[in-house]
């Protein structure tokens, strides 16, 4: 079981040159340096240790500076939890900013995560815009996905009958998205941290706090009870989906425009 904390994440426009960025992660209390490769499509900078990924970026957090699958950072999680502030507030309509954890293995390499039909065991850590924050578990049993999962929370319908409509978003009345907050998910496993079985987020920002906690049956999270546990690695992104090609779009009147996220 693990605790760490992310220092800050944030989505902007600007493009760094190829280069690997160091990134300090304090796990369970104790401060480490991870790192980041820039690739040609996959962009981001650190400042102090604030992440800013470019739009229609992503990037896997490493153990080590080595461009493979190998490198991948695959914490052990399992009854465990994970910290971070977040800045959404230039993250407009139909755009996401991303944290997810995606199983690395033989079949689960860079190609295959970025193929149509990729059936990676994941975690929709984070899906967010300042005007929704989601997040979804994908076992993706034998091999394959569901449509949708059966394990998910989505703040335009369960953070709006906890909370009302307008606790979450610009000027919300808990989470004002103008500003940064801060986000923590827990691993929730059972008591002998052997079987994972439910996902926990809660939102705060100054004394004003959301939570949620999805509820996932008996057994549809049994088949990452033992992958969450050092075999998925980390993905950050910022990205366009204007098309709706993803389960991600919050309602909302304002336009939409990922190049400026």
């Amino acid at each position: 079981m693990k605790h760490f904390a992310i220092a800050a994440l944030a989505a902007a426009p600007a493009f760094a040159q190829w280069q690997w960025i160091d990134w300090p992660v304090t796990v369970d209390g104790s401060t480490v340096t991870k790192h980041f490769m820039t690739y040609p499509t996959s962009k981001g900078s650190i400042s102090g240790s604030t992440l800013t990924v470019d739009a229609n970026s992503a990037m896997f957090l490493k153990d080590s500076m080595d461009n493979t699958m190998e490198a991948v950072y695959k914490p052990g999680i399992r009854g465990g939890s994970i910290k971070y502030d977040v800045d959404v507030s230039s993250v407009d309509c139909g755009c996401a900013a991303g944290v997810y954890l995606v199983q690395v293995s033989a079949e689960c390499d860079q190609d295959a995560m970025s193929n149509d039909t990729n059936t990676c065991p994941s975690i929709d850590v984070m899906q967010a815009n300042k005007w929704g924050f989601n997040v979804a578990a994908h076992p993706c049993a034998d091999g394959s996905c569901d449509a949708a999962s059966q394990c998910d929370l989505n703040m335009k319908i369960d953070g709006v009958s906890k909370y009302g409509a307008n606790a979450y978003g610009p000027n919300g009345s808990l989470i004002n998205t103008n500003n940064g907050f801060n986000v923590k998910t827990e691993f929730i496993s059972d008591a002998a941290y052997v079987t994972l079985w439910s996902l926990r987020t809660t939102l705060t920002q100054g004394g004003n706090e959301i939570v949620m906690e999805a509820d996932c049956g008996d057994d549809y999270l049994n088949d990452l009870t033992n992958t969450i546990e050092g075999e998925m690695g980390f993905i950050f992104s910022s990205w366009d989906n204007t098309a709706g090609v993803a389960d991600f779009e919050p309602t909302c009147s304002a336009v939409a425009n990922c190049d400026s996220a």
